[in-house]
């Protein structure tokens, strides 16, 4: 350093009240003995600094009725389970494993010892069926009668008439008009079916306002329940349909259905698309409300929704088939346009294609899991968790998703608001390696996220972008994201890009890769309050990185109240021209070089605490700069020969190799020492060319 630049750092140094020693130590433990993740500020010169706020928990509890607790293992939150530790169970004819049920459940009564169910109410006006009956029975339990068809005649014009049906199988169609219930003997035992195959009717037709089902199972070569037109509805409880064709129930133009205890499993393809072998189809102001239901090994998809209403609860929609034949397809549930779907106490599991997706449509859901999902089975792609696309709306409130590919969320020009929310452990898309992101944010979309917890996801955990997009983010946590399979790099907490705005309160990175977070483009604001970023890694493929916070590209990015503690080769970067970065109440601490400073890249690990160069500009007051392994601030040029630039007043910078490194050509250092104190630095100012790392961008 030349003798009159010494002498000005000397004289504005004194003039900011130097400290000799005793400056600000290493992060320091917290009375319980853990890591205290913005230091310990109590030893620092009482400049008036705030430190960051914690996020606020995540709480997926009390759970739903039956479910279990499940401890969470590390730091990630308590959760509610549907099953038990073993997980569901296949179950037996006549039965099914409903979320909170600890294994499997008959349903309705057991087979009676005679031919009728035990549990016909008395003194009801009843008409009695025994499969196989000579024709000729009046329908008393004398004398009943041989089909389900003569049980109905004999009903006709009987409000609230129970025909009650033996054990046996029924090969016929069901034609229900009216208040009357056919009433089986048991769910494994009572049998409806058809030998004739159609698509365009099902085994059970309602044609009138009232009728139900009640302990009995409906398979054959056609749909199992058909509702079509306003005023028609049907009424299910212990109910099995199974292994029907082409869906198993179908409900559209106004048709509805109601159930309680109802399985729907093992459908079978129609032959065409629009009766692929999805469990329930909901078509044209169709209504469905469901308690405990099991939607299993179906295909195309478990539930579809188009421009009709669905209401779930206790339900589980598991193992959804790819179509026959192409491969494609095999979504949980599939709402479509100007649909509506509400959902508590609901798993979607070990889907293909995509968990949940809405299309133009409506969903509220809560206490619900969606996890597991598989690639499409045609092309390996896909595999999503939740997408909430073209001017859809989605609640969500305390939500599990998890273990998906490709991505937990994706919106996508709708809007979004979670509360209560963990995105977990997603994959990579099968056939490229690319993506495991926990949120993506797009295009013309709206998402709040209050108290979200993501762990472990891959590539970047959560990705917004568009200048018509905005993100809110409060109390959230995003740790130990992964880099991408396909090629090991990347890994980062939050990556904001293309112009959108964003607003974060109360966020925690930690044990990330590559970086805490990214920001960039012309337009692009990120609004950070109450924001830690610790102990980022390096990424695998190449040991750079493990930025605390990167700005780039021109975009602004505003800090009030926050820690970037031992992250690796930068705590704090801004590059390019037009990159703004503005912060008050910082901590920059123990910032150390990056993996690769050990082999490939010795002598360019950096371990600096803030670098502005390539045209950017930071502007800092009230801070902490300190113990980082090359230097606290360096001004230089990176991209575009053009030099950073650095407006610093009342702060600290301690502890450091070097306290200030000017490399920026004509930069008056005069703008670095307003209230600010130098002390404990190998030295304090350096205008020499130290090394400064390729911290090109990452967008």
């Amino acid at each position: 350093m030349n003798r009159r630049l010494q002498d000005i750092c000397l004289v504005a140094v004194s003039a900011a009240f130097l400290f000799c020693s005793g400056g600000p130590g290493g992060t320091d433990a917290g009375e319980d003995g853990t890591a205290d993740p913005a230091g310990d500020w109590s030893d620092a010169p009482d400049i008036g600094i705030e430190p960051p706020e914690m996020p606020e928990p995540v709480s997926l509890g009390p759970c739903p009725i039956g479910w279990r607790d499940a401890t969470g293992e590390g730091t990630d939150p308590d959760t509610c389970e549907p099953w038990p530790v073993t997980g569901p169970e296949d179950c037996g004819p006549g039965e099914a494993h409903f979320p909170g049920d600890p294994g499997c459940t008959r349903l309705g009564p057991a087979c009676p010892s005679v031919d009728w169910a035990d549990d016909l109410p008395t003194g009801g006006d009843i008409v009695y069926v025994r499969a196989g009956e000579a024709p000729g029975g009046d329908g008393t339990s004398g004398s009943p009668c041989g089909t389900i068809a003569d049980g109905l005649t004999t009903a006709a014009g009987r409000s609230g008439v129970i025909v009650a049906l033996s054990t046996g199988t029924y090969d016929e169609l069901v034609a229900l008009r009216g208040d009357v219930t056919l009433w089986g003997a048991c769910a494994s035992g009572t049998i409806l079916t058809s030998s004739t195959p159609s698509t365009t009717a099902g085994v059970v037709l309602s044609s009138g306002h009232g009728p139900a089902l009640r302990n009995l199972t409906i398979t054959g070569a056609r749909p199992g329940v058909w509702v079509y037109g306003s005023g028609r509805d049907i009424d299910l409880e212990n109910v099995v349909i199974e292994r029907t064709t082409g869906t198993g129930v179908f409900l559209a133009a106004g048709g509805g259905a109601t159930g309680r205890r109802v399985v729907v499993r093992d459908t079978l393809h129609g032959g065409n698309d629009d009766f692929d072998g999805t469990g329930i189809q909901l078509i044209t102001d169709g209504t469905l409300e469901l308690e405990y239901g099991s939607i299993a090994f179906n295909r195309g998809a478990g539930l579809h929704v188009e421009g009709s209403e669905a209401t779930l609860s206790f339900v589980a929609i598991r193992d959804t088939r790819t179509r026959d034949g192409s491969g494609r397809m095999g979504l949980g549930i599939e709402a479509g346009v100007s649909s509506t779907l509400t959902a508590n106490a609901v798993v979607v599991e070990r889907s293909h294609t995509l968990g949940v997706l809405l299309d133009d449509s409506h969903a509220v859901l809560q206490d619900v899991i969606v996890r597991d999902t598989l690639p499409q089975a045609s092309d390996g792609q896909y595999g999503g968790g939740i997408e909430v696309l073209e001017g859809s709306t989605l609640e969500l409130v305390r939500g599990l998703v998890s273990g998906n590919r490709a991505r937990g969320i994706l919106v996508l020009r709708s809007q979004a608001t979670m509360h209560d929310v963990v995105m977990s452990d997603h994959l990579p898309i099968e056939t490229t390696g690319m993506a495991g992101n926990g949120l993506d944010v797009q295009q013309a979309s709206r998402v709040w996220l209050t108290r979200g917890y993501l762990a472990r996801n891959q590539t970047v955990a959560i990705v917004a972008g568009y200048s018509d997009s905005t993100l809110s983010l409060q109390d959230v946590t995003i740790v130990d994201t992964q880099p991408r399979t396909s090629d090991q790099i990347l890994g980062g907490g939050i990556q904001v890009s293309d112009g959108i705005h964003v607003t974060a309160l109360r966020i925690l990175l930690e044990g990330n890769h590559a970086a805490g977070i990214v920001a960039g483009h012309e337009g692009t604001l990120l609004q950070l309050t109450d924001v830690t970023v610790r102990d980022t890694l390096s990424q695998i493929s190449d040991g750079k990185g493990g930025r605390g916070l990167s700005a780039e590209s021109g975009c602004r990015v505003e800090v009030v109240r926050g820690a970037f503690v031992g992250n690796r080769e930068v705590g704090i970067v801004a590059i390019h021209p037009g990159t703004t970065l503005v912060m008050s109440h910082v901590l920059i601490r123990d910032t150390q070089e990056r993996a690769c400073a050990v082999d490939t890249c010795a002598g360019f690990g950096a371990g600096t605490g803030i670098i502005s160069c390539g045209g950017a500009h930071v502007d800092l007051e009230l801070f902490e700069i300190s113990h980082s392994v090359m230097c606290g601030l360096q001004l230089a040029t990176c991209v575009l020969d053009e030099g950073g630039t650095a407006d610093l007043s009342q702060g600290i910078v301690s502890g450091n190799a070097v306290g200030a490194n000017v490399q920026t050509e004509g930069f008056d250092v005069e703008r670095l020492m307003d209230g600010v104190s130098y002390f404990d630095n190998d030295r304090d100012l350096d205008m020499d060319s130290l090394p400064v790392p390729d911290v090109g961008a990452w967008l």
